[in-house]
């Protein structure tokens, strides 16, 4: 189980994981804050530059009007009375004054003109206006009427505004590697923001783990105000079902020992030597089937007692349940096999230890039956839990006979004491935990029961 993903480069923008969606959100929100501000900051701009160029027009053409001076042959421009750069060739100041008698142009203009031979424009522009100018340069232009001295001007002026627009670029393009980094920035801080908020889920993935496997009861209930509610529910959860599985078994209990005392008088009563005279067929099928029951409410009882003074389910440790098995298959069957099991102390299985000793019980009972010198039994993690148990016997090589063995009550050889149910338990356990059965010749020459039980409990 895995509230959080194993792969932190997918967190980042998966949409599946709560690092990732606040990680996307901020993304989303400084992009379109910055582009707010970049769009703000342009529409600004072309304010203040409107304002500024339109204020350069007009008092250039103020000073152009202070300059047309009258004299004895006339009116004149005074160029004395103007700005300098409009002497200094393309500097970015450009004018042009006509009337009827004079036709004055800067001579920063040089070879540049800004009306054709007829008057017009020579690029079509609604005044005020920007055109293309020479270097590169980005003229407003303004043209005004003025009455000066009984006559009639028209000025018209260009100013360069190209390094202003340049300057505005320039801090557009800080702006925006400051607030590139500004979101790089936030994007780490947001993520050991969101790792430390996220670390009492983190607790609570190790307390439902450490809970499947038997060592804790409850969660701990401490933690985000947030997460409290779900952690009470969580535990009340725990709680109820731990008290299901606690009277299940001890009805369990109660109903094996009210069969026990039937079966008993059943048996006496299919033991009597009239039922042998007269009905021996029927007295010998009696007695399989009250074997079977029998052995099947024994089995629960004793599966009901060594779970009752769990109020979980305890793991199966196999370095320290395997002993005890092999302790008691010795004693059954004293005929000195060579038994190896696996001593790796870190291996903890979470599927409940009843039913595992009682699987595995089951099968080193069948192996020990069938083997002449050895068995092994092996335990792997991966994907799951993947055991096998394997012993040096004549094998099952038939595939009938594979499927005879798993069936309840059918044994392959009648001489071997039992019922027929040892590998059939195992089936069924096996499918009650979702799991695999293969019967498979072994390494050793006899048979290996080979189960694959997915990761979890049951």
């Amino acid at each position: 189980m895995a509230l959080m993903g194993n792969n932190p480069a997918g967190k980042w923008c998966s949409p599946h994981s709560l690092r990732g969606q606040l990680n996307l959100g901020t993304v989303i929100v400084l992009i379109l804050l910055g582009a707010g501000i970049a769009a703000g900051a342009h529409w600004q701009f072309s304010n203040v530059e409107d304002r500024l160029s339109l204020a350069r027009n007009e008092a250039g053409i103020e000073q152009l009007l202070a300059a047309i001076q009258s004299g004895p042959e006339g009116t004149y421009l005074d160029s004395a009375r103007l700005d300098p750069a409009f002497n200094r060739p393309l500097s970015g100041s450009y004018y042009l004054v006509l009337s009827e008698k004079n036709h004055w142009r800067s001579r920063s203009l040089w070879d540049m003109e800004l009306l054709s031979e007829d008057g017009k424009p020579l690029q079509p522009w609604e005044l005020p206006a920007m055109i293309s100018g020479p270097g590169n340069q980005t003229l407003r232009i303004l043209e005004k009427n003025y009455r000066r001295h009984g006559e009639m001007f028209q000025i018209i002026i260009a100013v360069d505004y190209s390094d202003l627009r340049r300057d505005f670029h320039q801090m557009l393009g800080h702006f925006y590697r400051i607030w590139s980094s500004a979101l790089v920035v936030t994007l780490l801080l947001l993520n050991l923001w969101v790792s430390r908020a996220l670390r009492p889920l983190e607790r609570i993935q190790r307390e439902l783990a450490q809970i499947q496997q038997g060592q804790l009861r409850l969660l701990e209930e401490s933690g985000p105000e947030e997460l409290r509610p779900l952690l009470q529910q969580i535990n009340l959860l725990l709680a109820t079902a731990r008290e299901s599985l606690t009277r299940s078994r001890k009805a369990l209990g109660n109903l094996g020992h009210t069969l026990k005392t039937p079966l008993a008088a059943l048996s006496a009563l299919v033991e009597r030597p009239e039922l042998y005279r007269h009905l021996p067929e029927l007295q010998q099928t009696l007695n399989e089937q009250l074997g079977q029951i029998t052995q099947r409410v024994s089995r629960e009882l004793a599966r009901n007692h060594s779970a009752k003074d769990t109020a979980y389910l305890e793991p199966f440790i196999p370095v320290r349940d395997l002993p005890l098995l092999v302790d008691s298959l010795n004693k059954v069957y004293p005929r000195g096999l060579e038994i190896s099991i696996p001593k790796d102390t870190q291996l903890v299985m979470p599927q409940d230890k009843g039913d595992m000793t009682e699987l595995f019980g089951n099968l080193l009972d069948n192996a020990y039956k069938w083997a002449k010198k050895r068995i092994r039994v092996s335990i792997h993690e991966k994907d799951g839990w993947t055991f096998l148990v394997e012993d040096d016997g004549p094998g099952i090589v038939d595939a009938e006979a594979k499927l005879k063995a798993l069936q309840r009550g059918m044994q392959l050889d009648e001489a071997n004491d039992g019922h027929g149910l040892g590998l059939a338990i195992v089936a069924d356990l096996v499918e009650a935990y979702r799991g695999d059965l293969k019967l498979l010749p072994s390494e050793l020459g006899g048979l290996c029961v080979c189960i694959h039980l997915p990761p979890g409990g049951r």
